[in-house]
């Protein structure tokens, strides 16, 4: 959706020179100060501290009584560890062109006091993977002294924009004003955060602006929606008051501009592609078998090339590339020529941020993929190790703006994606185990079944793969199951094959003979045997301090494993009791997770069955304490021993 998202803005509007700029009235721009900041204890543990961030976009009138945009930057960071001396010694601006740059200062304090400053004459062009960067390099920056800079840039006007609040490192003052001329109406919301929005009105201007103070970067905990949760503004230009005050840009006007931008009805196509599905063959199949050879055959056949615009659709079949924008309009073509019903989908991972229907900012429309209605099943049309029904796991739970292809008479939309079930998304380990005459090692032959979310990488690499990545790829899955001494035969995978509609729906499955030296120890007459490593290392979660995000643990899905183990003619077994396990909770009335192991000893065979589940995808943080305790019993799993003894 990025591309039809530059607009150009068209509104009346009051006259405000370039010269008038908020951004260039601020003190940081005559500032020189050289005066040092002591950081606090706690500022002290951080390789580096921000003293001071303040970003404006601003929207005014330039030289030629256009409307522009202006971007402007400002930071003082101090330097406590000379780790951090790589990361702030430099910036790169961005910038596409040295004309777009009006303002830039730069200059370094030592702890002695000594200044070095830098301008536009400092700036250097550096490629890296053949794209040229705008790179200023600061002289003299050193452990316990500062960097200081500022630059101004002349940009596309902003209709949208996402700005992050938080760093890396701790932050004493950051700053973020967003300046219109007082008819355009732009409206700011902070995420993960309850400060206020301030805006007041200076002249003829609006002024919107958040601050924060004293701001330390978030703890880096496990199962969380990692970026989605860090505090950051969302802006949006609501309307133009000498128009009125209806909306501009809502989410009816963003799907008629995915309609517009991803169908294409022209003769020349229509026929072009005709004449491709009765080459292939694929004329007169159902609908499901339409979807899969079309889908099998782009993916096989035309390559992603982001930086090369084929032209049209015509041209991506004919070329065998395209951008991605050209290859979902290939889709969404033969789709339409076929008669397939379909909807566009677009929306933003819940890792990157979540989507927030009430507020129309199309920085929410991140990624376009297909939902395929009388099928059930989305489609993501440019991840070739994907096929129909698997897609990014992250827009699962999470709302989405679904548009029909239809320009006059198709719903446009916001829905919800809902969660895929547990019982599609497993991991399933059925294995045997023997010990050698001189229990020296154990022998297991084991299968490992996946399925829904949990095949759906692991399915695309394999069909790209030759016989002996094959090979590696199998051995690496079952040492991450097992022990990395595990040694093993026989391997075999079946029903990888995303091509083959034989083999795409069902589950995969990997089986080997293997041998395990690590699993066993003897210690005079009697044999210990580690059966907590038929599970693989697990996560363990013990936090110090009390958890600051919500749960989220990635997908719905469910771990069964069925272990069985033949206890050698004249030997008892000792530890039974330590297998036993169930920790599982509710959460609103329903099963939330738990893990769940038990034994049977039928004659000489032990019987042990491991039933692991994940019903609920996103919990409270009120709800960790339940959640820790049915992660950690599955690592508790990990240290059960057994022990053999002679009769």
């Amino acid at each position: 959706m990025k591309k039809y998202l530059v607009l150009v803005a068209s509104f009346a509007f009051f006259q405000v020179s370039a010269q008038n700029l908020e951004f260039k009235k601020q003190a940081f721009i005559q500032n020189k100060d050289s005066k040092l900041i002591v950081p606090t204890a706690e500022e002290a543990k951080e390789k580096a501290v921000i003293v001071n961030e303040a970003t404006y976009v601003e929207i005014a009138n330039d030289t030629t009584n256009e409307l522009s945009g202006y971007y402007g930057s400002y930071k003082r960071v101090h330097i406590n560890e000379g780790a951090a001396i790589d990361r702030y010694n430099k910036i790169i601006l961005p910038i596409s062109s040295k004309n777009d740059l009006l303002l830039l200062k730069a200059r370094t304090i030592n702890a002695d006091g000594v200044v070095k400053e830098m301008g536009k004459e400092a700036i250097k062009e550096v490629k890296e993977d053949e794209k040229v960067y705008n790179m200023l390099a600061f002289e003299g920056l050193e452990v316990n002294g500062e960097v200081e800079y500022f630059y101004l840039i002349k940009t596309d006007v902003r209709t949208f924009g996402t700005h992050e609040m938080e760093n890396e490192i701790p932050t004493r003052n950051h700053e973020f004003k967003l300046v219109s001329p007082s008819n355009l109406f732009y409206d700011l919301k902070l995420y993960n955060g309850d400060n206020q929005v301030d805006t007041v009105q200076i002249n003829d201007k609006r002024v919107c602006s958040v601050s924060l103070k004293n701001a330390f970067p978030q703890l880096q905990e496990k199962y969380t929606a990692g970026l989605a949760e860090q505090k950051r503004v969302e802006y949006r230009l609501l309307y133009n008051t000498l128009r009125g005050e209806e909306k501009v840009f809502s989410w009816e006007d963003a799907g008629q501009k995915i309609q517009l931008f991803y169908t294409d009805s022209s003769k020349d196509t229509k026929k072009a592609v005709e004449k491709f599905l009765k080459k292939e063959k694929i004329i007169g199949k159902t609908e499901l078998a339409k979807i899969r050879a079309t889908e099998n055959y782009i993916k096989a056949n035309i390559g992603v090339k982001e930086e090369a615009e084929s032209g049209s659709t015509v041209a991506v079949l004919t070329n065998k590339y395209g951008s991605k924008t050209e290859i979902i309009k290939l889709y969404a073509t033969l789709f339409q020529v076929q008669n397939i019903a379909f909807e566009f989908v677009t929306g933003v991972s819940r890792y990157k941020k979540k989507f927030d229907k009430d507020f129309e900012s199309w920085t929410f429309l991140d990624e376009t993929f297909f939902y395929l209605p009388n099928q059930k099943k989305y489609l993501d049309a440019t991840n070739p190790l994907s096929r129909l029904g698997m897609f990014d796991s992250g827009f699962e739970g999470t709302n989405a703006l679904f548009v029909g292809p239809d320009v006059v008479s198709s719903k446009i939309e916001i829905r919800e994606i809902p969660f895929s079930s547990p019982k599609e998304n497993y991991d399933d380990i059925d294995a045997k185990i023997t010990f050698s005459d001189a229990f020296d090692e154990i022998k297991v032959s084991t299968k490992r079944s996946f399925g829904g979310l949990q095949s759906a990488s692991l399915k695309g690499y394999f069909t790209l793969s030759n016989d002996e990545q094959k090979a590696s790829i199998s051995n690496e899955i079952l040492k991450s199951t097992l022990t990395p001494d595990a040694v093993f035969t026989d391997t075999k995978v079946e029903n990888y094959n995303l091509n083959n509609e034989n083999e795409v729906d069902e589950p995969m499955i990997l089986s080997a003979n293997g041998t395990i030296k690590s699993m066993i120890e003897k210690a005079g007459n009697k044999i210990f045997f580690k059966l907590g490593d038929i599970i693989g290392p697990q996560v363990e979660m013990y936090n110090e301090q009390p958890r600051e995000h919500k749960i989220d643990v990635g997908t719905a899905h469910k771990y069964d494993r069925k272990i069985e183990i033949i206890i050698p003619e004249g030997y008892k077994v000792k530890g039974l009791e330590n297998i036993k396990r169930d920790i599982s909770y509710s959460f609103e009335g329903k099963p939330a997770m738990g893990f769940k192991s038990g034994y049977k000893l039928e004659g000489n065979t032990l019987k042990v069955t491991i039933d692991e589940y994940y019903n609920i995808v996103l919990l409270p943080k009120t709800e960790y304490d339940n959640f820790q305790k049915v992660i950690n019993a599955a690592a508790d799993f990990n240290k059960v021993t057994l022990v053999l003894e002679k009769k």
